[in-house]
């Protein structure tokens, strides 16, 4: 997955739930409930209070393997011009911490247009003055997927996306109205929406299109690909600054068949809270004392992760296991420096 960091976009996880939303440039929740281990194969993990415990074995860091993605839209005919271009619907989205306003670009002309590349924003202040608006434009894309410039035919839409904070604890509030499109290739696109401001500023794609979605691996039956992973962690946990988070893990076995770890998986877990304070590790389960997880049936496992001295922040806890589709969750949680945690 590609998580953010405090001030800037940058990569440091992959994860499914990230294909469809490509690139997160803001925290994702996933608030998940810590269950009782079931009987059967599970039996073992009770000696532990229901929970494996954790150990220290680290494992290499995990590449995994590439993913196919479909022939994006064709990107041959001339630039689209402003007049050509009319702003018709602004979409609102939100992934738990993360929201988006989606900007509808519709050819009213007679003519297929190319619409691409960066515009220029301007809105009206508070003032009442019109200046261009301080938006970040991450090379790979905002989490709602990378845009890539495309060929629009006449009475079809491209589109923009403006991507946000949603899990600030200010909340949010009006940045500009009436805000504008100056085209890479010159003239303005006006219109009669806001955009908003947040904790951690805005981003913004690329004119054009959606590209589409990497196609993941199929994902083989009885193997730790097709497991699903819950978090004790939920949003908004304050973890104290320099302490070590002790959470559980939830691998769940939502199919008919046995999932066997006779060839244990590894892990990686991690916090994005900072170029300073980030951290991410992989190490191996622990399977000594469960060798399989039955059809329908879970096991919970105890973890440990170091977090670095910081200021008070918006952070991200994440865990997947190391595996093709990377089953994985994430919990937006506050870096507390004072000492006055919730976990830690």
């Amino acid at each position: 997955m590609t998580i953010p960091l405090h001030g800037g976009y940058l990569g440091v996880a992959r994860a499914p739930y990230c294909r469809t939303m490509h690139r997160m440039t803001a925290p994702l929740v996933v608030a998940a409930v810590v269950v009782t281990c079931s009987c059967g194969s599970q039996e073992h993990a009770t000696e532990h209070g229901g929970v494996v415990p954790w150990v220290d074995r680290p494992a290499p860091d995990y590449t995994p393997p590439p993913w196919v993605a479909p022939r994006a839209d064709a990107a041959s005919a001339a630039p689209c011009r402003a007049r050509q271009l009319r702003v018709t619907s602004v979409q609102f989205g939100a992934a738990a911490g993360s929201g988006v306003q989606r900007f509808a670009f519709t050819n009213v002309s007679s003519a297929t247009c190319m619409l691409g590349g960066f515009p220029t924003v301007t809105g009206e202040l508070a003032s009442g003055r019109r200046r261009a608006l301080r938006i970040a434009r991450p090379a790979g894309g905002t989490f709602t997927g990378k845009v890539v410039p495309a060929d629009i035919p006449p009475g079809k839409e491209g589109s923009l996306d403006l991507t946000f904070s949603d899990a600030c604890p200010t909340g949010r509030r009006v940045l500009a109205s009436n805000v504008a499109f100056v085209l890479p290739e010159g003239g303005s696109v006006d219109t009669r929406y806001r955009v908003w401001r947040t904790c951690h500023g805005l981003a913004m794609s690329q004119l054009g299109r959606h590209a589409p979605e990497p196609v993941p691996p199929h994902r083989k039956p009885g193997t730790p690909d097709t497991l699903r992973v819950g978090l004790s962690v939920t949003n908004m946990t304050r973890i104290r600054s320099g302490s070590t988070l002790r959470y559980v893990v939830t691998l769940s076995n939502p199919r008919g068949t046995p999932v066997y770890l006779r060839r244990c998986p590894s892990y990686t877990e991690g916090v994005a809270a900072g170029r300073d304070a980030s951290v991410q590790r992989s190490f191996r389960l622990n399977c000594e004392s469960i060798h399989v997880i039955g059809p329908h049936r879970q096991v919970r496992y105890a973890m440990q992760l170091a977090i670095r001295p910081a200021v008070a922040t918006l952070a991200k806890v994440y865990w997947h296991l190391n595996t093709p589709n990377e089953p994985a969750a994430v919990a937006v949680v506050m870096i507390d420096p004072t000492g006055s945690a919730g976990t830690g």
